[in-house]
């Protein structure tokens, strides 16, 4: 592999290694600039209706990088949406072994602790949790909160 083939590959896995790390494994299309806000919170609700009717796409889709969106010509999204797809396999396969090395070093790692220490870093973890769990239904309760007041404002 030559250096530049390796620097091409590490473009391609690092943005997709970091949206698995952050949970957000999915990935969406673009919309197309015509479609209006109206339109797409319509689409969002059918697709809370009925999530259990799943539509195939006849066509690949995927993520333009940055700044392709305006210069790009439909032929040319289609083979970039195709090139992506060819390439989704492999890249699921090099992020498998990424968790899976990372996880065999976290191992390897809490090993070097006694008995003692191990429940500590248990008991710090378990504590963090509690902390972000609290956080985000706090936030959640105050969103509903401010939603719900905001409207009352508006009438």
């Amino acid at each position: 592999m030559t250096p530049r083939m390796f620097r091409m590959t590490s473009l391609l896995v690092l943005p997709v290694v970091g949206c698995l790390l952050l949970g957000n494994v999915q990935s969406y299309g673009q919309e197309k600039k015509s479609e209006s806000k109206a339109s797409s919170a319509k689409k969002v609700s059918d697709e809370k209706k009925a999530p259990a009717e799943k539509k195939t796409r006849s066509k690949p889709r995927g993520r333009l990088p940055a700044y392709f969106s305006s210069v790009v010509s439909e032929k040319q999204r289609e083979d970039i949406y195709k090139i992506q797809s060819n390439y989704q396999e492999e890249l699921d396969k090099l992020i498998a072994q990424v968790v899976e090395l990372k996880s065999e070093r976290d191992k390897a790692v809490e090993e070097v602790l006694s008995e003692e220490q191990l429940e500590e870093v248990q008991k710090l973890r378990d504590e963090a949790r509690a902390r972000l769990k609290k956080k985000i239904s706090d936030s959640t309760s105050k969103k509903a909160t401010d939603s719900s007041a905001s409207k009352s404002r508006d009438n």
